[in-house]
C-alpha cells in the first residue's frame, strides 16, 4: 500500500462471505466469516422456524404446505387456505344437532341415524365433553307405547287392549252343545264339528254390536245348507239349541270375549 494512504471501510468479517478477503479502516487482508447459505429450503413446522444468518442467493424457498380445505374448520386459515368444515352444535339451539334417519332401515331394537357432516367441538347440552343430537317423530309419544315399556328412555302409558280367547273341544249331548266355566262372557263363538261333516256355527253377541239383546247374530251350516239353530250366551259360556243328528259328535270351539 502506498505510504501515507489512509485505510477506509467499515465492513466486518461477519458481513463478508467466508473465504473472501477485505480491508477496512483497521487493516488489510481481513477474511470474511459470513456463511454462504446458497439456495436454502425451509420446512414449516408447528412452531416458528428461524432463518439462519448468512448469505442467501435468492433461489431459496419455504416449502409449500398442502392444505385440504375440507379438513380444516370453517373460519380457520392455514397457509392462506380457508377451511370449509362447518362448526356444528348450534343450528337450532345451543349444544344440539338434528339427526336424520339413515338409509339403512330400522331393525329389531335398533334405529339407524346419521348426523350432518361437520365439526362437533362445543360442549353439548348433556355435560362437558359431549355433543348432543336429536330426532323428531310425532308418533314417538308415551301414549303410543305400552304401559311399563321403556323405549329410548320414554316410559309408555298406553293400557294394552286385552281380548280373552278360549278354545276347547266338547261332545254334543242330546243334540245340543253346552259350554260353561269360562272366566268371561263371550262376544263371539265359533264351533265346528271334527267329524267328516261340514257342520259349523257362528254367533255374535247382540250386546257387542248394539242390537236388540234377544237378536244374536246366528249362522249355522250343515253340509251345504244353512239351517236354523239358536245360540244362547251367558256370563260364563254358551249353548247351541238342539239340532237333530249331532248327538255324540265332537266339536271344537273358539270363544272370544
Amino acid at each position: 500500500m502506498p505510504s501515507g494512504k489512509k485505510l477506509v471501510g467499515n465492513a466486518v468479517a461477519g458481513e463478508v462471505l467466508t473465504g473472501k478477503t477485505f480491508s477496512n479502516a483497521t487493516g488489510n487482508d481481513k477474511v470474511g466469516t459470513m456463511p454462504d447459505r446458497a439456495a436454502m429450503t425451509l420446512i414449516p413446522g408447528a412452531s416458528d422456524v428461524a432463518i439462519p444468518a448468512g448469505y442467501h442467493n435468492g433461489a431459496g424457498k419455504v416449502s409449500k404446505v398442502a392444505v385440504d380445505p375440507s379438513k380444516v374448520l370453517s373460519g380457520t386459515v392455514i397457509a392462506g387456505i380457508a377451511g370449509t368444515i362447518p362448526l356444528r352444535g348450534n343450528e337450532e339451539y345451543a349444544g344440539w344437532s338434528r339427526a336424520t334417519l339413515g338409509p339403512v332401515p330400522a331393525t329389531e331394537a335398533r334405529s339407524h341415524m346419521r348426523i350432518p357432516l361437520g365439526a362437533y367441538l362445543n360442549d353439548g347440552a348433556n355435560g362437558s365433553g359431549y355433543q348432543a343430537i336429536f330426532l323428531d317423530d310425532p308418533n314417538f309419544t308415551a301414549k303410543n307405547i305400552v304401559a311399563g315399556v321403556s323405549i329410548f328412555g320414554l316410559l309408555g302409558t298406553r293400557t294394552p287392549l286385552t281380548i280373552p280367547v278360549r278354545t276347547g273341544t266338547i261332545a254334543s249331548v242330546n243334540d245340543a252343545l253346552n259350554v260353561s266355566g269360562l272366566d268371561f262372557r263371550p262376544k263371539m263363538i265359533i264351533v265346528a264339528c271334527t267329524a267328516a261333516t261340514t257342520f259349523w256355527g257362528l254367533c255374535i253377541d247382540s250386546n257387542a254390536i248394539g242390537v236388540h239383546p234377544y237378536n244374536n247374530v246366528n249362522l249355522v251350516r250343515d253340509n251345504n245348507n244353512y239351517v236354523s239353530s239358536k245360540f244362547s250366551i251367558n256370563s260364563d259360556g254358551f249353548s247351541m239349541a238342539s239340532y237333530a243328528g249331532i248327538s255324540g259328535l265332537q266339536f271344537v270351539y273358539i270363544a272370544v270375549g
